[in-house]
């Protein structure tokens, strides 16, 4: 099989350009299996690291309220609350005056909203 058949083959089966393609199949001296079994495992860790980055776009678009009655008394950005959160969890003494404050406040009529702005919308989670 020439070189460019063996091109066509790998683009055939995955998202990649003749450049990616043509450096697969010299480092694996023209094995096209060796060259798609790279390329592929390339692939997925790509994927997962957008997946990852998305993820990270997405809670810095959050913001975490607490509200009362509508009202928004307190508003953080999600990363600010999931540190805050963290450094509460690591004290046993401040995750229990946490858990207790968290009752007392929807005793009192607190609640905590989740919005996430989007492009112009703005989703909205009601937490309790």
């Amino acid at each position: 099989m020439d070189e460019l058949r063996k091109l066509d083959l790998i683009r055939e089966r995955l998202d990649v350009s003749y450049a990616e393609a043509h450096a697969a199949l010299e480092k694996h001296q023209g094995d096209v299996v060796a060259a798609l079994i790279e390329l592929e495992d390339q692939s997925k860790r790509r994927h997962a690291w957008r997946c990852i980055k998305d993820l990270v776009a997405r809670c810095g678009a959050t913001r975490i309220h607490v509200k009362k009655k509508g009202e928004t008394v307190v508003s953080v950005p999600l990363p600010v609350g999931l540190a805050a959160l963290a450094g509460i969890m690591a004290n046993d003494d401040l995750a229990l005056a946490a858990g207790f404050g968290v009752a007392l406040g929807m005793m009192k009529g607190y609640h905590i909203d989740l919005e996430r702005e989007g492009e112009g919308e703005k989703d909205l989670v009601d937490i309790c």
